[in-house]
């Protein structure tokens, strides 16, 4: 029986001594840490400040700078009255930064009611009936480039209506839409020879492909200084020149437009012209699709002649 008791109370003594053994169970003797120094602080305090940054700009801040955007949308007003018919479509902006867009918005507004005397159409002093009907076609639309052309059409009496191009080309900044016209697109006063060399083959090409003389002295007459060539769609490969009826050909010929590449231009363009960075990305990337025409071209040659 002591035996036994001895050898139960051996048992319990190891087991107690192999529990206290355990790390679950074993005391912390780690020594304490020290207090941290100037250097562990600010160093502390950066890493909160770089998270901080982070977490604002993962989730947004009332002090970030809203990214510009633009969009479109068509207002239509239509007013018939006793024969005389008034119909007025136009694009009204919407997007980011909105008082450049609201601005925008006014601008437009002002400019299809200079062109449009007939809108209050008992006002009118015409005594016969008419037609006066306003459209649009985007050329380009984003905050950089806003280019639309606005097409008036009247009919007052006689064989047949008229209608006028007229250019709205605008792009925004942080001061508000800046207008671009043929004046200012270039950077600097445009040359009107070169206008002329780039055009005036092309409309007769287009109008007159056997040319007898008194047509091309149309067209001379028609681009014969500046302001004949005023009327310009902007996109992002080129300028078009919009001509008007009569301009540069009869009425039955209808309103010609000759778009020129940025490539045939580039020489025209200053750094101070409001679409530069649109003409640079265009003519950089015709420079390279020459360059690599050119490359199969010269493959093509080699591997024929190997």
């Amino acid at each position: 029986m002591n035996i036994q008791r001895a050898l139960s109370s051996s048992f319990v003594l190891s087991v107690f001594l192999s529990t206290l053994a355990s790390p679950a169970l074993a005391t912390n003797t780690t020594k304490p840490t020290s207090a941290p120094s100037s250097s562990d602080l600010k160093q502390t305090a950066a890493s909160t400040a770089h998270s901080k940054r982070a977490t604002a700009n993962t989730t947004g801040s009332k002090d970030q700078a809203v990214k510009p955007w633009l969009k479109s949308k068509t207002f239509k007003h239509t007013t018939i009255r006793k024969g005389r018919f008034v119909t007025v479509e136009y694009p009204q902006f919407i997007g980011e930064p909105k008082e450049s867009v609201a601005t925008l918005n006014k601008l437009m507004k002002k400019f299809v009611n200079g062109h449009m005397p007939a809108l209050k159409i008992n006002a009118d002093p015409n005594p016969n009936d008419f037609v006066y009907s306003c459209g649009y076609q985007v050329t380009s639309l984003s905050p950089d480039l806003i280019s639309i052309d606005m097409d008036f059409y009247s009919f007052t009496g006689g064989a047949h209506g008229n209608t006028v191009t007229a250019p709205f080309n605008y792009r925004l900044t942080n001061n508000g839409p800046k207008e671009i016209t043929l004046a200012n697109v270039f950077g600097k006063k445009p040359d009107l020879k070169t206008l002329q060399t780039l055009v005036r083959p092309r409309l007769l090409e287009e109008l007159y492909p056997d040319d007898d003389g008194a047509d091309r002295e149309w067209i001379n007459t028609g681009t014969a200084d500046l302001s004949c060539f005023q009327c310009i769609s902007i996109d992002k490969d080129g300028l078009t020149f919009n001509f008007q009826q009569y301009q540069v050909a009869c009425y039955a010929d209808g309103a010609p437009s000759i778009t020129v590449s940025y490539t045939e231009l580039k020489d025209m363009f200053t750094p101070t012209s409001p679409i530069y960075s649109i003409v640079k990305a265009a003519t950089h990337e015709s420079s390279t699709l020459t360059k690599t025409a050119n490359r199969q071209t010269f493959d093509t040659f080699y591997r024929s002649h190997r």
